[in-house]
């Protein structure tokens, strides 16, 4: 605006007249009102009282000329704006000065939002404020609905039930188009039935909660409309106009929005707002209300989906409870079985054997050499009955030992085995190849037993063989596993899958002796570690038996 005096100044100066200056401005600032779109205003500087207006503001605000010039500023401002900005509009030096938004009342009692901007002038030989008014109230509304929008997408995204969300859509619809009462159900999946799990209303001016969420039942006429068809407005001339002490969801309220929560397409909830003021919604308030409708819909899709996993994982944990409880009873009973094994049967075996040696010590000159075979057997069946007993025993005793894993080192865990299978048959001559450096994560206790149980039997089928080789290292390619290798006799891949079984043998014993226990142990052993076992082989050319256990044990 002083651009457009300077313009006039200048205007002046070629014209030659020899108008005084004030009143050149004056007429400038005449010509800017009737030309302006936007409402302006003359006010005194001091008492604020309107002393032009020109047409855009009569058309803008409702009052006629005459009414505007026997008012004032203040009385443009709502009450309770007077006494909190006074007369900050028009404060300040000579020049414009950006007033920012204000609130101001047109004569049918609603409020806009207005720019305002202030310049000191000279009106009449009095000193005066031309005011400015730009009406910002449909960009401020659409601004406030942005927000709401991105504020309840943040908030939906971090819900964890379907109440909160629905908390979360009415709150943002109270902030946006006001409410006396809401409701919140969810629809049944033939969309017939309707369950509440939130009402709100408001009594004593306090919002309150009217019901607990209860099991589905007929939706309502608005409801069952609102899935058919979609949005529906109701606004009712007179209703409860005014302020209502009590507005409950069940009564008729002056006006009425019933928005469907979509999930693409499906219906999958319904939400309403009432409020007691006669059209106190439009039907573009309508429009943004389906919006955050459709903006929950997938978070309660999510929260659904979510609810049923967590439903899922509360019964699979109930099942593994009743497992869990299952195999404690299963393994107490096996303790208690192999309690009486390890007392009650072997009891009897010893009195076996005892009894058949000292027949074969006191009577062995009443027997014949047939009858000396027969009582020989029958101790040695008794002795790999109670060695059959004490494999087992030790297999059983695997499941219920604790794990405490620890660095190990097999190659010096193999050093050790391969040292006390030499103590024990110094006359063999076999070769023992032993990767330097081998370690592991694991306990150490079992992993010895493990490899034990490996090498012995690699020891034991090299036993026929002239030049016996037995081989511990780890593979360099593929899976990460460590081996023991012989050269011995080997077995048919055929029944490799009987290797690791309890009782299961490739060669009889009065081949190669032993109880059939050994290669379950190592299954056993590397299976609680994390690991798996796997065997190759071929007949008279030896066999290798593989372990990988996991890199980083939990």
């Amino acid at each position: 605006m002083n651009r457009r005096a300077s313009s006039l100044e200048s205007r002046v100066a070629r014209g030659g007249r020899a108008e005084p200056k004030a009143r050149a401005l004056e007429r400038g600032y005449r010509e800017l009102f009737d030309k302006s779109p936007q409402p302006m205003w003359v006010c005194e500087h001091e008492t604020l009282r309107f002393l032009a207006v020109n047409n855009a503001a009569i058309r803008q605000y409702g009052y006629s000329r005459d009414e505007f010039l026997k008012m004032g500023l203040m009385d443009l401002l709502p009450g309770e704006d007077v006494s909190v900005r006074g007369k900050e509009m028009v404060k300040g030096n000579d020049g414009a000065t950006y007033c920012g938004e204000w609130r101001l009342r047109k004569k049918d009692g609603t409020e806009v939002c207005a720019e305002m901007a202030a310049e000191r002038v000279r009106f009449d030989d009095r000193q005066a404020s031309l005011l400015l008014s730009a009406d910002v109230t449909e960009w401020k509304r659409v601004e406030k609905r942005v927000r709401a929008f991105a504020d309840l997408g943040r908030r939906l995204s971090a819900a964890h039930t379907q109440r909160e969300a629905a908390h979360l859509l009415v709150d943002t619809a109270d902030r946006l188009f006001g409410w006396d009462a809401c409701a919140f159900h969810l629809c049944s999946p033939d969309q017939k039935a309707a369950e509440p799990i939130l009402r709100l209303e408001t009594v004593e001016g306090a919002r309150q909660e009217v019901c607990s969420p209860g099991p589905a039942g007929q939706a309502s006429p608005y409801t069952q409309r609102a899935i058919e068809q979609g949005a529906q407005l109701v606004l009712r001339l007179g209703g409860q106009a005014g302020s209502a002490r009590v507005l409950r969801c069940g009564n008729t309220p002056a006006s009425l929005m019933v928005a469907p929560v979509r999930n693409q397409e499906a219906v999958i909830a319904v939400v309403s707002i009432q409020n007691c003021r006669p059209r106190a919604y439009t039907q573009e308030d309508l429009t943004a209300f389906q919006g955050l409708a459709d903006h929950c819909g997938d978070a309660l899709e999510r929260i659904r989906a979510e609810e049923e996993i967590l439903r899922l994982n509360a019964e699979l944990e109930g099942r593994v409870r009743q497992r869990t409880a299952q195999l404690e009873a299963i393994n107490r009973e096996l303790e208690a079985f192999c309690y009486s094994v390890s007392h009650d049967l072997r009891a009897p075996l010893r009195s076996i054997r005892g009894f058949s040696d000292v027949l074969l010590e006191r009577y062995a000159g009443q027997l014949d050499a047939r009858g000396q075979d027969f009582l020989r057997r029958s101790g040695a069946a008794s002795e790999q009955m109670n060695r059959l007993i004490e494999d087992l025993l030790g297999l059983s005793r695997l499941s219920r030992t604790e794990l405490r894993r620890q660095p190990v080192n097999l190659s010096a865990l193999a050093e050790s085995i391969a040292e006390e299978l030499r103590r024990a048959e110094p006359e063999r001559e076999v070769e023992f190849i032993i990767a330097p450096e081998l370690t592991t994560v694991g306990d150490e206790r079992l992993l010895r037993v493990a490899l034990d149980n490996l090498l012995r039997n690699a020891w034991k089928f090299t036993g026929k063989t002239p030049t016996a080789r037995i081989e511990f290292a780890c593979t360099t390619d593929g899976e990460p596993a460590f081996f023991v290798r012989d050269n011995g006799a080997g077995f048919d891949m055929a029944f490799a899958d009987r290797l690791f079984g309890v009782f299961q043998r490739l060669h009889s014993p009065s081949e190669f002796p032993g109880t059939g226990v050994g290669l379950a142990t190592v299954q056993r052993i590397i299976a609680r570690h994390g690991g798996r076992t796997w065997a190759t082989g071929a007949v008279n050319q030896g066999a290798s038996f593989y372990f990988a256990l996991p890199t980083h044990p939990e």
